[in-house]
């Protein structure tokens, strides 16, 4: 069975669950996910998991993003994406003097609301099919990341906004549009949402899924962050079992166990200092 993952560009208009179809019948497996999940509007590198790499679905949706991503002024959707149902008009559209002004305070450490059509769980319930039957219910804050906003042009005109966006895991760019927009005393949704960066990883480097082929299919290897760790001959059979080892490991640190001829034997995750669980055994 294959085992790896590759870089995907998702096409708009499509769930990102919809988009692992043509990988599932390419490899002939149903083993197969993705980490990170795209909204059905959005475009741009979604990681596709595949074998054994299934259970690495934590470390890619852990890495920062980048977005390049529309807003449209003057209008908000209930779902703050042009698939909802407008909620909110208003006539005053924000000049880019203050929108520039205003930009400043989402950058570092910030803390928003998820959209109520996301995917947080909500006493076991997803947000959005809360949403969906029209029930009342409160999102907590969290605290998220947000490096860098470039704003690449504004058209006040057609009153569309078009920022770059560089953020931490977790970081709803549909809340950031919301929030930004009543913070200029306006409303907004996202109109376009691209998405460019998964940590090292550029959209460029991603492929269609109609131009699948093994060569699609990245290995470990090219994982620079994932520290080597070599393993003697006469312990391969006792990692294939699942032993334990004195290894330096910090929390949430991934690395390879390899042996001396190169063969990559498993993937292990840091619990606790020098502490870990093996994530996959090969």
């Amino acid at each position: 069975m294959e085992n790896g993952f590759l870089l995907i560009n998702k096409e708009q208009g499509k769930t990102s669950f919809e988009t692992l179809f043509p990988i599932k019948k390419y490899f002939n497996t149903n083993r197969v996910g993705h980490a990170g999940t795209l909204d059905k509007f959005a475009s741009g590198i979604l990681v596709g998991l595949v074998g054994k790499y299934t259970k690495l679905s934590s470390y890619f949706t852990s890495l920062d993003k980048e977005y390049v991503a529309e807003f449209r002024f003057g209008l908000e959707t209930d779902t703050l994406d042009p698939n909802g149902r407008i909620v909110s008009k208003t006539d005053y559209i924000p000049n880019v003097e203050d929108i520039d002004l205003k930009l400043k305070d989402f950058v570092g450490e910030i803390y928003q609301s998820p959209p109520r059509f996301s995917s947080v769980h909500i006493d076991g319930s997803r947000a959005y099919k809360l949403a969906l039957n029209g029930k009342f219910f409160e999102i907590k804050k969290r605290r998220v990341t947000v490096y860098n906003i470039q704003r690449l042009s504004y058209d006040f005109s057609s009153s569309l906004l078009s920022l770059k966006i560089s953020c931490s895991k977790g970081t709803y760019i549909r809340s950031i549009a919301r929030d930004l927009a009543y913070s200029l005393n306006s409303c907004a949704y996202v109109s376009n949402l691209k998405r460019t960066k998964v940590g090292m990883f550029r959209l460029k480097d991603s492929t269609l899924c109609e131009n699948l082929s093994k060569a699609s299919l990245i290995s470990l290897e090219s994982l620079k962050s994932f520290e080597k760790v070599y393993i003697d001959f006469n312990k391969i059979n006792l990692v294939k079992n699942g032993a334990y080892f004195k290894i330096e490991i910090n929390i949430n640190e991934f690395k390879i166990l390899k042996s001396r001829e190169e063969k990559i034997l498993a993937v292990i995750q840091g619990v606790g200092l020098n502490k870990y669980k093996y994530v996959i055994i090969f």
